[in-house]
Formats: C-alpha cells, sequence, structure tokens
C-alpha cells in the first residue's frame, strides 16, 4: 500500500523495541497515527504473524479480532503484542483493560487517525458518555488533545506517523540480559508469598485484606494460597467477584499449582476439595458452607455487600485494586477500613508493591496512570475555616491546569469506588456536563459533577411517558416519565448532581451544602427548573440531602448492582413548574410507598422506608384511583409500564374494578387481585391464569385490562388510549 514503510522495516522497529523491552522486563508503547487502512497494515506488518491481542471492529491480518466492549473478559489473560485501534473507537477503560494484559517485554500498539486532527476526529466510543440528542460530532475534543500532548517525549513511547520516516529504532543494548518469563509460582516475590501466607491464615477466621495497584499478582496469591488450602484436605473455598471473568486468573493460578485442568465452572480436586465461584448477591442472601471466602477486585462490589460477608462469617479474605481502570480502590480502602476495624478489628491488611507481570519502573504504567489518571490523588492537605469559594469551572482552563485536574479527579476517585477513565472523559468532553469546585484558601476543598438533562418538546416528553422513546444519559428526566408516570417530566430542564465529593479535611465543614447551593444558583441562571440527584440508599446520604433541601421523588424497584441498595431519587426546585412536579412526585411516592412495600419494595430496609415515609405527605394509600391512577393502568395494559412500575396505582384500580364487576371470580380479576392487591408471586398469577410464567401472565393482564378499559365511560382515558393507539 502506498505510503506504507516496508514491511521489514516496521518489523525491524518493532523488533528493536521488544528487545529493548525485555532487557529491562518494561512494556513498550508504538503509536500508528493515520488513516485506518495505513494504521491496520503498518500494524500487521510490525506484528510478523506474532500472536496478537487486537481490540477493534476489524484488521487486516485473519486473526481474530475482539470488541472494545468485551475487553473487561480478558481478564486473567497475558499477551507478548496488544493492538488497540481507536479508529473503532476509543474506549478509554478498554484501553486501560487490555494494556493490563500486557506482558513485560511486550507492545501495546496504539492506532489513531492523524494526530493532528485526532481531537476534532468524531469518536464512536464517546455515544455512550453523551445525552441525548448530542453525537460524538458534539463531544469537545479536550480529553484527546491531553493525551496527545502526553505522547511526545514520553519515555517508552514511539510514534510513527503516517507520510513521515519511520523514527530510528532503539540502540542496541550491550551487556544487559533479558529477564526471566515468571511461571504461575516463581513470579511470586516477597509481598506475594507474605499474601498467600496472609489468606491462608484467614481460613482460621482473621480476614486479611490485599490492597495494590494492577499487576502486582493479587489475584494469583489468593489463587495460590487456594491450592494450598486444597491439598490439606476436602475444604470448600468459594470465590466472588463482580463477575466471574474478574476471577479468572485466581482460578487460573489455583488450577496451574494443583496441576488440574482449567475449569469452566468449580474446580474439584481428588481428595474432594472444591474451588466455586458464586455471585455476590447470592452468595450474601442464600451463602453455601464454606470454609473461606475469597473476594477479588472487592472494591467493585457494593460495601453493604461486603459488610454482610464479614458479619456471616470472618473466614474471609478481600483482594481490591487501588489504582485501576475498573475504578479506584482508594476510596474503599479509607471507607471499609473503617468497617473491618468495627467488626473484625484484628484483620490484617498486606500491602502488594512490587508488580509481577512488568518491572517496577514500567514506563507504560507510568504513561497510562499520567493519562487516564488512574493514580489521581486529591491534594495532600486542605486547611482553613472561612466559608468556601465556589466557583464553575470553565473546562478549557482546566484543561490547561493539569495540576488542578488530577487534584479534583482524585477527589471523585476517593469519594466513587467506580470512578474509571471514561469518567475523565465525560468530565472533559461531554457537552451536558458542568463542574463546580469549592475552595478553601487555594486547594479544592470539594467537587460536583452535574449533567443537564430534560427540556425535551411536548411529544417526545409524552412519548417518554408512554415507554416509545428512551432518553441517553437522561437518568432522572427518564425515569420520573417512564417509570414514576408524571406527564410532563421529560418537558422540564434538570441539572442532575451526577458526583459530588469532599475532601476527607474538609468534612463536616459545610462544603457539600456550599456547593450545592452554588449548583442550586447556576442552574436557576440557566433556566433549568429542578436540581435533581439519584443514590444508592442509605440513612446518612438520605439525610444529607434532605438537609440540602432536596425532598424524596421515586425509589428504585431493584436493588443497583452498584450499591446492593435501592435507588432515591431526590429533587430541590427552582421554578414553580420545578415545585409542581416536585410535589406530585411526593405525592404519588406517599401513595405509593405503602403498597410497593407489599410488593416491589418488601425487601427494603425498614429505618430506610421510616426515613422516607417521615419526609412525605400524609396520604390514604388505599384511597379510590384518581385520574393518574387510571392513566397508569392504560399506560400497563398497552405496553408504556412495567407491572411494578404501575404496581399501586393497579392496585387501587382493581379494588374499585372488583367493586364493580357482576363477577369478581373471574380469571382476569382474581388474577389482577392476587397480583396488585395482595402481591401475590407471579408464578400464582400464572398458575391461576392457566399460563407458563411471568412474561405470559402480563401480556394476558395486559390484554384483559385494554378490552376492559377501553369500554370504560371515562372520556379522558378514551382520549389517552386513542393517543398510545396512535404512536
Amino acid at each position: 500500500m502506498p505510503g506504507i514503510p516496508a514491511a521489514r522495516d516496521l518489523d525491524r522497529l518493532a523488533a528493536g523495541l521488544r528487545r529493548q523491552a525485555a532487557t529491562r522486563h518494561h512494556r513498550h508503547l508504538l503509536l500508528l497515527a493515520g488513516h485506518p487502512a495505513w494504521c491496520r497494515a503498518a500494524a500487521t506488518a510490525a506484528l510478523a504473524g506474532r500472536a496478537r491481542l487486537w481490540i477493534g471492529t476489524h484488521a487486516d491480518d485473519a486473526g481474530p479480532v475482539t470488541p472494545a466492549t468485551r475487553a473487561r473478559t480478558l481478564l486473567g489473560r497475558e499477551w507478548h503484542d496488544v493492538v488497540y485501534d481507536a479508529h473503532a473507537g476509543l474506549d478509554v477503560d478498554a484501553l486501560a483493560a487490555a494494556a493490563g494484559t500486557l506482558r513485560g517485554g511486550g507492545l501495546l500498539l496504539l492506532l489513531t487517525p492523524p494526530l493532528a486532527t485526532w481531537p476534532e476526529t468524531p469518536d464512536p466510543a464517546l455515544a455512550r458518555l453523551l445525552s441525548s440528542p448530542a453525537t460524538p460530532a458534539d463531544a469537545a475534543g479536550r480529553f484527546v488533545t491531553r493525551l496527545r500532548g502526553l505522547l511526545y517525549g514520553s519515555e517508552g513511547v514511539t510514534v510513527c506517523a503516517e507520510g513521515s520516516p519511520l523514527p530510528p529504532g532503539p540502540q542496541p543494548a550491550h551487556g544487559l540480559a533479558a529477564s526471566p518469563t515468571p511461571d504461575a509460582d516463581g513470579a511470586l516475590g516477597t509481598d506475594q508469598r507474605r499474601a498467600v501466607e496472609a489468606v491462608v491464615t484467614a481460613a482460621e477466621g482473621c480476614p486479611v485484606v490485599l490492597i495494590a495497584d494492577r499487576g502486582r499478582g493479587k489475584s494469583a496469591a489468593l489463587g495460590l494460597a487456594a491450592a494450598r488450602i486444597l491439598t490439606s484436605g476436602a475444604r470448600h473455598i468459594v470465590v466472588t467477584a463482580p463477575r466471574r471473568a474478574a476471577a479468572a486468573a485466581l482460578f487460573r493460578h489455583a488450577a496451574a499449582k494443583l496441576d488440574l485442568p482449567l475449569p469452566h465452572g468449580d474446580l474439584r480436586c481428588a481428595n474432594g476439595g472444591t474451588l466455586r465461584f458464586v455471585a455476590p448477591d447470592r452468595l450474601v442472601h442464600d451463602p453455601p458452607p464454606a470454609d473461606l471466602v475469597l473476594v477479588d477486585e472487592a472494591a467493585a462490589i457494593p460495601a453493604p455487600l461486603l459488610e454482610r460477608l464479614v458479619r456471616h462469617d470472618h473466614r474471609i479474605a478481600f483482594a481490591t485494586t487501588v489504582h485501576g481502570y475498573e475504578g479506584t480502590g482508594r476510596g474503599f480502602a479509607l471507607r471499609f477500613r473503617a468497617t473491618l476495624e468495627r467488626l473484625a478489628p484484628g484483620y490484617r491488611e498486606i500491602a502488594l508493591q512490587a508488580p509481577v507481570r512488568w518491572a517496577a519502573d514500567d514506563p507504560l504504567e507510568a504513561w497510562l496512570n499520567a493519562a487516564l489518571l488512574l493514580d489521581a490523588e486529591p491534594a495532600p492537605t486542605v486547611t482553613g475555616t472561612d466559608t468556601p469559594r465556589c466557583v464553575r469551572l470553565d473546562r478549557d482552563a482546566l484543561l490547561a491546569n493539569e495540576s488542578l485536574l488530577r487534584e479534583l479527579f482524585g477527589l471523585l476517585v476517593q469519594a466513587h469506588y467506580r470512578t474509571t477513565p471514561a469518567d475523565l472523559r465525560q468530565l472533559l468532553d461531554a457537552p451536558a456536563v458542568s463542574l463546580h469546585v469549592a475552595y478553601l484558601g487555594m486547594a479544592p476543598a470539594g467537587v460536583a459533577v452535574c449533567v443537564d438533562e430534560g427540556m425535551h418538546d411536548a411529544d417526545t416528553a409524552f412519548a417518554v411517558w408512554a415507554g416509545r422513546r428512551r432518553l441517553r444519559g437522561h437518568l432522572v428526566a427518564q425515569s420520573l416519565a417512564g417509570h414514576a408516570g408524571l406527564h410532563r417530566a421529560a418537558a422540564l430542564g434538570y441539572r442532575r448532581v451526577q458526583r459530588i465529593a469532599v475532601h476527607p479535611d474538609a468534612r463536616r465543614l459545610g462544603i457539600g451544602r456550599a456547593l450545592l447551593d452554588a449548583v442550586g444558583s447556576a442552574a436557576r441562571d440557566d433556566g433549568l427548573d429542578l436540581v435533581a440527584t439519584s443514590f444508592g440508599m442509605t440513612l446518612e446520604l438520605v439525610d444529607f440531602w434532605r438537609a440540602c433541601g432536596f425532598d424524596a421523588a421515586r425509589i428504585g424497584l431493584r436493588r443497583e448492582a452498584a450499591s446492593g441498595a435501592h435507588a432515591l431519587m431526590m429533587l430541590h426546585p427552582l421554578t414553580s413548574s420545578g415545585e409542581a412536579l416536585a410535589t406530585a412526585a411526593r405525592r404519588l411516592l406517599a401513595d405509593s410507598l405503602e403498597p410497593l412495600r407489599r410488593g416491589p419494595l418488601a425487601d427494603l430496609e425498614a429505618p430506610l422506608a421510616e426515613r422516607i415515609s417521615g419526609m412525605l405527605p400524609r396520604r390514604d394509600s388505599d384511597r379510590p384511583p384518581d385520574a393518574d391512577d387510571w392513566s397508569e393502568a392504560a399506560a400497563f395494559a398497552f405496553g408504556a409500564r412495567a407491572p411494578d412500575a404501575a404496581f399501586a396505582a393497579l392496585g387501587r384500580v382493581t379494588r374499585v374494578m372488583l367493586t364493580e364487576a357482576r363477577d369478581p371470580s373471574t380469571a382476569l380479576l382474581t388474577a389482577l387481585r392476587a397480583r396488585f392487591v395482595e402481591a401475590a408471586p407471579w408464578a400464582e398469577v400464572a398458575g391461576s391464569l392457566g399460563c407458563k410464567g411471568r412474561g405470559a401472565a402480563i401480556e394476558q393482564l395486559r390484554e384483559g385490562l385494554g378490552e376492559r378499559l377501553r369500554v370504560r365511560d371515562n372520556a379522558a382515558l378514551t382520549a389517552l388510549i386513542a393517543r398510545l393507539d396512535a404512536l
């Protein structure tokens, strides 16, 4: 292909970089910048037929291609060469995950558009970080501008650009022998051996926490400790992690040490011992017998679930990444340490410092930490008793202030354990995002990241209420309209507080409240109707937001995977329209809370239910249905609402229909009463209808209820049904 250096020259350059990296057990970044076809052909030439991992959509050679969406499934695997094709989209979480599979002595080939135009090139990976109707073409290019600036002059980075001569290869290294290739056990240094010993003692009832950056052998230590315990007898060890793929390395090291084939399911020893994976929520609610529980990537598991595991049994070991692409363990370490000190004061904490798959001075790790702020920390100290100074940050100015960017992202990392590099890109590039910072003196003491939502026309707002439109990025507006059934919710404007973080030195000084006051003032000036928030409920968080002037609006009916708690949406109105919506939401929640606690919210903790109930107006949950209830019944009947979302309204409508019916014992009314009045399980409802499963039962209820609503003498209901039919 014209413009592509000779394959032998690229192969020679890549081979020289590999040799140099191998002598130091380093990893090297080879960036190929140009048009897609040029980059892919150049990468193929540089690989020279070597086995590799290729992340993207397609490649020029015949090898397999892994989409970026599956990068997290690669945990536990290792490669000597990794290709990431950013022409298909730069998913920065996937880039960091792919780099984590690269061994010392290997090359990371990053394929990008021409560097001069890369920041302005629309990136498909941005779509999931933007709120509709924004497209990647609408996003700012700040993240890539910053990334590009970190490429030149960085150790361990070589840039090859289309149309430019190849850079000179590294000079031959004399007198340096290549580092030995680690094996499953021999790779363990002093840190890892100490970790293995500690995990073995955890089986005796002393909880252990392993903390380290990625690539330090935490999973290997867990796996090798499990193997040692299993060889001692018919012991049963349970492994849990955010996903089974996250525990792949643990199982691989255990199987290798036991000389067993790598299992697809449980690992079983000849002596009867087992190593099995159990998902975190199942482990909490239905724990199997176990001599030891191993928790890998603990920071990515909801803290309430981890606390319940510790309460259940002290024979447990946790491992978590302090800095990594899946989110940080820094906030986890700070918060969970207090929990362990309360519940298991004799627990041990082991910090692993030395990496296993690459050298301690690996330049690729240093570059990724700098580029993705994987090691970001807040300001070392914050002092002062003055009133905090709150400002709305200009993100172009923030791009030019690297130290402030690191400190702000460090605050978010410390406060929110699922903060990832993708959050950094959204913070810099998404048009709907705004940042507010609270300063004490010259140091940032708090930060709020906000996203603007709503402001849709009447037809779109109705389509959202009717379940015919989904609004990407409009969490509160979508939920209040499409789940809570508030007709005008998507038409109003919201500033949702996505993240708020306060420096540990500045807590309980009014920083959070000052930030929220500043957010509200700016949102009012921008013509928005409400400030909103959504979070996994705890008593502490509910009390904080309530003290800042927010009212409860909606409770999520299912526990969130990220927090292990039911989500609570709260609103602070800024205009008369916002006040009307917040009032309607409070009344709806007051009407629904007790019926929902008999059904979908039966697992809601009593203290939380009482706290929410105490901030709601007193309403008769068994009152006759009003116009909104009939509207919700129609929404369910005609496919616009899930049955649990309309649970309370359907209960009130069902009671009226039962009193009006000549024969209240029909199959339809019996099933409606069973589910929405008596909160019977779906299996029982399906049995009463003579059908198999929840889905079939819902369809029968929709059809039967729809027929009854169509003939009901109610002009407003008839008009609504006609409008639903027209969509």
